[in-house]
């Protein structure tokens, strides 16, 4: 996962999002499965199992977040803020049981529903401003409010705020891990916590660079209008989901 800020800058929005969307997806549930049945299986394997997760888990928050803070590149600071989710990711591996599989596709769910708006508006600047640095979005929030407004909407879900399924999502899944934490009082379960919070911090840090340039920063010019409408619309309707999902979990959550 390490190659993919290279892979995410270089490559069309469109592979773009399905490279941080469809595999690790994929990946996750599969993964999932497997700790599942090994659980059942080998207590012995699969307590060593949990350990492997929880390390990879912390060393992915640490790295993805930290980097991600260095980026001037919006594409390059989604792909290592996608490796930074992937510990979120693993920590909702960790509570895959049978009764508890909806934290996990829920996570999943709205996982997919961010990236692919987030992707969209970078799309749809780059298509207007020839690049995708974060420097070019200066002023731009009063030129185009709908699509600042909805692209900060998603930021905020990324981070895990409040009123935004990506807040749900993140507060499901701390909650069962620290459930765990009191079931089993293990240390490293503890340090998962301490690590996802502080790095859920961080990421409030470089996200919302984006918003901060586009509504608090002079406007440096006026660049033509190429948006794709169609593309566009769905990138509003992923960010009104994400909005609907955060007030009304439960429509997500009894599907599963």
């Amino acid at each position: 996962i390490f190659w993919s800020p290279d892979v995410y800058q270089g490559a069309p929005t469109v592979i773009t999002t399905y490279l941080a969307t469809v595999p690790k997806i994929a990946v996750v549930v599969l993964l999932s499965k497997i700790f599942s049945a090994w659980l059942n299986v080998s207590f012995y394997f699969s307590d060593f199992l949990t350990y492997v997760i929880i390390a990879i888990a912390i060393a992915t928050m640490l790295i993805g977040n930290l980097a991600a803070l260095r980026q001037q590149d919006a594409k390059r600071m989604m792909a290592y803020s996608s490796i930074g989710h992937t510990g979120i990711l693993l920590m909702a591996v960790l509570v895959y049981q049978n009764k508890e599989s909806n934290v996990l596709l829920f996570y999943l769910s709205i996982y997919a529903l961010m990236n692919i708006a987030v992707f969209i508006f970078i799309d749809a600047l780059e298509a207007s401003l020839g690049n995708t640095t974060i420097e070019s979005y200066r002023g731009l929030g009063k030129q185009f409010p709908l699509l600042f407004t909805s692209f900060s909407i998603v930021l905020i879900a990324l981070v895990g705020l409040p009123p935004t399924a990506g807040f749900v999502g993140k507060l499901l899944v701390f909650s069962k891990v620290f459930e765990q934490y009191q079931n089993f009082q293990s240390f490293s379960l503890l340090a998962l916590l301490l690590v996802g919070a502080l790095t859920s911090v961080i990421s409030l840090f470089y996200y919302f660079k984006i918003p901060l340039n586009a509504f608090l920063r002079e406007n440096t010019g006026s660049p033509a209008v190429k948006f794709n409408v169609l593309l566009l619309c769905i990138g509003i309707l992923c960010t009104v989901a994400v909005l609907i999902l955060g007030i009304f979990p439960d429509l997500l959550l009894s599907a599963f």
